[in-house]
């Protein structure tokens, strides 16, 4: 996951693996209008395979 603009001084990477994000719900939390919070590298599988999905932005207004 990234996280840019308001809320964060500087550019932040930070990889989150399994189905849950509290490993960056203090980076969440601190997101508020003028941030972009962008989901990459999705990777799901199911009965078909896994495959990857493409990136998920979140801009905040």
């Amino acid at each position: 996951m990234t996280f840019t603009g308001a809320g964060y001084p500087e550019f932040m990477h930070k990889a989150v693996s399994g189905n849950s994000f509290n490993a960056v719900r203090s980076l969440i939390e601190r997101a508020r209008p003028g941030s972009t919070i962008t989901i990459d590298e999705i990777r799901a599988s199911g009965p078909g395979g896994s495959r990857t999905l493409p990136p998920i932005a979140f801009n905040l207004f």
